[in-house]
């Protein structure tokens, strides 16, 4: 009887512990994968901040312009409407448009006859340079 009664005792007094611990420690604790950036986005979901768009996204789903300027071989992008230009730095490279969801449309270096009718649109749309 008295050994059961300080196993009780010993057991209670553990839960004691384990529970003020837990309390303690319960706003301390990190998150596994809940590392923010400085816009707050997700780092471990793959969002990144954009800027010019004022939210969090994943750029291989929505296009950041600001995303393209680092990109290799890319001389000038530009905002254009709702798309994005990338202008290569490759001779002859011509650009390149995205559209929000990442599909390309790709407008080569080529003489006016030439050109497609979708480029000969999307290149007759007001741009403002982002880098």
């Amino acid at each position: 009887m008295k050994k059961t009664g300080i196993a009780v005792i010993v057991v209670i007094i553990a839960l004691v512990i384990i529970g003020v611990l837990y309390v303690y420690n319960n706003g301390k604790t990190k998150m596994i994968g809940g590392d923010k950036d400085g816009g707050g986005c997700l780092i471990g979901a793959g969002y990144s901040w954009c800027e010019s768009k004022q939210k969090c996204l994943r750029i291989w789903e929505e296009a950041c312009p600001e995303s393209f300027c680092e990109r290799e071989n890319v001389e000038k992008v530009y905002k254009c409407g709702e798309y994005v230009r990338v202008v290569s730095s490759l001779l002859g490279g011509g650009s390149t448009y995205y559209e929000d969801n990442m599909t390309e449309i790709k407008c080569p270096v080529v003489a006016p006859d030439y050109i497609s009718e979708q480029c000969r649109v999307i290149e007759n749309i007001n741009c403002n340079e982002i880098c």
